[in-house]
């Protein structure tokens, strides 16, 4: 045999001993101690030669895989190695590959659990903690326009009578308060005006009247009539002087 033939024999025999001896396991395993080993739960082995941790986020749950499963919308994981992951609590949301759940920002809530986002308080209701389970509703007298601050009173000459309101109704001609925080408004007396829905009802001058409810403005006596007081409901008639 010359000795060309030779070396070729032994360049071959070295090529297949390192063609074996680098050939890796099948995906899902990985080589150790001249073994090919089944890839462990919470691990991925992704070349047939390493076995790597599913990062925060992603886990598996069987032996021998090549890739981690995200977790769901939803769901969340903390750690590396994870074999599960846990769904979100009422008040948070996880959304998908998430490493942790956060709790809902103020104005919004969730009131199921596995959430991947939270929902905004539906107008006239707020919540001003984050993690909110449910939002509160606008209570009587007041009004709700941002869901993430507490109510706003009603301002005098405005009520606030039904609850999850997004603004206070003006009182109606003829009526009043004087108050913060109204669920009606009062009646205009007799014998007064009100023009002015938040302050009190001013009473009808000297030489006017009013002898109904509800009115903006007082009535002037006719002629030949007047009224002696202050916040009279009807005129008398002026008896002519005798000389």
């Amino acid at each position: 045999m010359t000795n060309i033939a030779m070396i070729f024999i032994l360049i071959l025999i070295v090529f297949q001993t390192v063609s074996i001896s680098s050939t890796p396991c099948r995906p899902g395993q990985y080589f150790l101690a001249n073994k090919c080993r089944r890839c462990l739960i919470g691990f991925y082995c992704p070349d047939g030669v390493q076995q790597l941790p599913c990062e925060p986020g992603n886990y598996t749950n069987s032996y021998e895989q090549s890739k981690c499963r995200q977790c769901s919308p939803g769901h969340f994981n903390m750690k590396p190695a994870s074999t599960n992951c846990s769904r979100a609590q009422l008040g948070y949301y996880a959304s998908a590959n998430n490493n942790n759940s956060q709790p809902c920002p103020v104005g919004m809530y969730t009131n199921k659990p596995a959430q991947y986002q939270c929902k905004i308080c539906r107008p006239g209701t707020y919540s001003t903690k984050p993690g909110a389970q449910t939002c509160i509703r606008c209570t009587l007298g007041h009004f709700c326009p941002d869901p993430t601050k507490q109510p706003q009173p009603c301002f005098p000459g405005t009520y606030g009578p039904l609850y999850e309101q997004t603004k206070c109704r003006t009182c109606p001609q003829g009526y009043y308060t004087i108050q913060q925080r109204s669920v009606y408004c009062i009646k205009c007396p007799i014998g007064y005006s009100c023009a002015d829905p938040s302050v009190l009802p001013t009473p009808c001058p000297i030489g006017f009247y009013n002898a109904l409810y509800a009115q903006t403005t007082c009535r002037q006596c006719q002629a030949g009539s007047t009224t002696s007081a202050l916040g009279q409901t009807m005129c008398t008639i002026v008896k002519p002087e005798i000389g």
